[in-house]
């Protein structure tokens, strides 16, 4: 029927069997080339290997037969970190428009952080996440900390740092109401991500964010202005201390409003 199509790469799929580009038996990012024999051998799964030998055979069938990626004319990335990856598995003549997710409020009132006591983790709470890490500098610094999310890793985490606030899951108005409550958002993740919405989120009120430098998120952070990036977890640790000597000026910009991606978006669906 020739339809014209645009395909937003939310995650790591079109490229990665297991869509993350991170090897969730050792907890670390995946360095191999998607489907070689190394690839094709390692148990990186976050399930189990049967259905990493399921998600190869899809994406055989998707990039080698299919051949998707080649095909694919006009896709959208949603931040420069992922665009970068993934540019490389599409045909050199896809048409590639980076349009970042928008965040539903920017225009709440700015809070002062000063005086806020506790450091934030909003999530999942899964390994690849690095929730744990953030529950490890918090404990060592004898900081206090709030995890708000529900995940799998939630029950053994809780049970080890009974000095953290573990919430479970809260609403888009409740976990607001903890970051205005925060002296800076945390967000620790081991893998790429693609996005990192909590981030603006959080800046959107005044908060800062310390990111881990290896994920899409580290694009929204102007370091020592809006928060900062850590490589490793003492580099977290003292991330952590200077935020209690700094205080910071955070705002966010109207690239990140529905309004600015409606516009961007309609744009992009009227040159096709």
């Amino acid at each position: 029927m020739n339809f014209k199509v645009v395909l937003t790469l939310h995650d790591y799929f079109i490229a990665c069997p297991n869509g993350g580009y991170f090897d969730y038996k050792r907890n670390k990012i995946c360095n191999l080339k998607p489907l070689s024999i190394k690839c094709i051998k390692c148990n990186c799964d976050s399930r189990n290997y049967m259905f990493k030998l399921y998600r190869i055979i899809r994406q055989f069938v998707q990039n080698r037969i299919v051949k998707l990626n080649k095909k694919i004319k006009n896709v959208i990335t949603i931040s420069e970190f992922s665009e970068n990856i993934l540019k490389k598995t599409l045909n050199q003549n896809t048409k590639i428009t980076r349009i970042y997710n928008p965040i539903e409020d920017t225009k709440t009132e700015k809070i002062n952080p000063v005086t806020n006591e506790y450091y934030l983790y909003v999530g999942r709470i899964s390994k690849e996440k690095g929730v744990d890490i953030f529950c490890k500098a918090i404990t060592e610094l004898g900081y206090k900390g709030i995890v708000v999310g529900d995940g799998e890793e939630k029950k053994k985490l809780e049970k080890k740092y009974k000095n953290i606030e573990f919430t479970g899951w809260k609403n888009k108005d409740e976990v607001k109401e903890y970051m205005k409550g925060a002296k800076a958002l945390i967000f620790p993740s081991r893998w790429y991500e693609t996005a990192g919405l909590s981030v603006l989120e959080a800046q959107s009120i005044g908060i800062p964010a310390i990111v881990s430098k290896y994920c899409a998120a580290s694009e929204f952070i102007e370091e020592g202005k809006n928060g900062f990036l850590f490589e490793n977890f003492e580099q977290l640790k003292r991330n952590m201390i200077e935020l209690e000597r700094k205080t910071l000026e955070v705002s966010l910009n109207n690239n990140f409003t529905i309004e600015a991606y409606l516009k961007k978006l309609r744009k992009v669906y009227g040159e096709i």
